[in-house]
């Protein structure tokens, strides 16, 4: 049986499992599986993105960020004139520059500030607040891109199957108490995350090491 979609992965976990009743619980095995793959390959080149140019007008000091934004790897301001963004490590420590939030320039500094209240959407702070319209872009970590029967492939199940599979049934096992396979599984997912971790991925990687800011910067004075 092939992985290359979905609805392989789907039936081949229904095979695996020996198991013919499972398929209204075998996509939250793949949601979990994903929720794990994102967080043993956070710091892995190959969930690393770069957004498209994102406009901050003037009088504003918070942006949107893609939708799948889990981290900042680096920041820049790309016009009027380009500039590195030092990243922060926290939205307090950004607000704590200025607690009128009074000052205006070139945003010099950015942070994550979490999602707002509606849509879920991450944001980001900057400081100080723009004093005329910028455009920005970000390196940023990103979710494993979900599947489902709208999306039913993408790089890591084309490329690591096996990734997709085991931690899947490593997933399974809490439901179907298979302690006795766990230790199996488990190996196998290890054995696919150093896989993917030892490719060599190029791009973010370079540009995290030269725009994403470095230690010492003082937040107030640049």
């Amino acid at each position: 049986m092939g992985l290359s979609t979905y609805a392989d992965l789907k039936a081949s976990l229904a095979d695996w499992l020996h198991r013919a009743d499972l398929d209204p619980v075998i996509p939250d095995f793949i949601v979990l599986a994903e929720e794990a793959m994102g967080r043993d390959l956070a710091d892995c080149a190959v969930l690393w993105r770069i957004s498209d140019p994102i406009a901050l007008s003037v009088g504003q000091d918070t942006v949107s960020l893609p939708a799948d934004t889990l981290g900042l790897n680096w920041a820049k301001v790309l016009t009027p004139s380009e500039a590195a963004l030092h990243i922060a490590p926290s939205a307090a420590t950004v607000r704590a520059t200025d607690a009128n939030t009074s000052t205006t320039g070139r945003p010099r500094v950015v942070a994550l500030t979490g999602n707002d209240g509606a849509a879920g959407t991450p944001e980001a702070v900057v400081w100080p607040k723009a004093d005329q319209d910028y455009t920005l872009r970000f390196g940023y970590r990103a979710a494993v891109p979900a599947l489902s029967d709208a999306a039913p492939t993408n790089f890591l199940l084309k490329r690591f199957p096996s990734l997709y599979l085991y931690g899947s049934l490593i997933a399974s096992a809490p439901y179907l108490k298979a302690d006795a396979r766990m230790a199996v599984w488990e190996a196998k997912y290890q054995q696919a995350v150093e896989s993917v971790r030892g490719q060599a991925w190029a791009g973010p990687a370079l540009l995290g090491t030269e725009l994403g800011g470095g230690g010492g910067f003082d937040i107030t004075t640049g």
